[in-house]
C-alpha cells in the first residue's frame, strides 16, 4: 500500500510548474521510498531445518503402491525421513519414525526394516538434546511415523484430530 504522503508528493511533483521545486520533491519522494521499504523489509526469521534418517524399507515390494499394477517385480529401498525444524530457540520434530524394537522384532526382520541411528543419536551429533524437542508433529498416526516418539517426553504432541 503507497501511504497517503507518498501519494501527495506525487501529486505536487507531477503538477508542478517550477524545475527547481521538481527536484526538492524528487529528492523527499526519494527519501520517502527508501525510509518505507526499510520499515517494510524485516529480518528473516532465525529458522533451521535437518532431514532425519529414521529408517528404511529395504527391498521394497513396489507393487503395493500402485493400485494399477504399476510396478510388477520391482524392489526398492525406501527411506524413512523425520524432520527437526528450529525456530529461535523452539525445536519441533517431525514424524518419529521406527522405534528400534520394531525394527529389531521377528516382525521388522521379516518386512526386511533397517535403522541405521536413532533420532536420539542423530540429535547428538548436532548439539541437541531429546528434552531441547517441545514440539513433536505426526503426520499420521501410523507405526512407521510414530516409532521414536516417546523418546521426547517434553514434547508437545500435534497431529490431526481424525488420528
Amino acid at each position: 500500500m503507497i501511504p497517503r504522503e507518498f501519494c501527495r508528493l506525487l501529486t505536487a511533483f507531477i503538477t508542478a510548474s517550477r524545475p527547481r521545486w521538481r527536484l526538492v520533491i524528487a529528492a523527499l519522494l526519494t527519501l520517502l521510498a527508501v525510509a518505507g521499504v526499510t520499515q517494510v523489509m524485516a529480518a528473516p526469521p532465525d529458522v533451521e531445518m535437518w532431514r532425519l534418517d529414521c529408517g528404511e524399507f529395504r527391498n521394497f515390494d513396489m507393487e503395493a503402491l500402485s493400485d494399477v499394477f504399476a510396478y510388477p517385480g520391482k524392489k526398492k529401498n525406501l527411506t524413512n525421513s523425520c524432520y527437526l525444524i528450529r525456530h529461535e530457540k523452539q525445536f519441533m520434530l517431525w514424524d518419529a519414525g521406527f522405534s528400534l524394537s520394531t525394527v529389531t522384532s521377528e516382525y521388522g526382520k521379516s518386512r526386511r526394516l533397517g535403522m541405521n541411528q536413532t533420532i536420539a543419536s542423530q540429535l547428538q551429533t548436532i548439539n541437541v538434546k531429546p528434552e531441547q524437542i517441545s514440539i513433536i508433529g505426526l503426520s499420521h498416526w501410523h507405526w512407521d511415523h510414530t516409532g521414536q516418539a516417546a523418546d521426547f517426553p517434553n514434547g508437545r504432541l500435534l497431529m490431526g484430530k481424525s488420528d
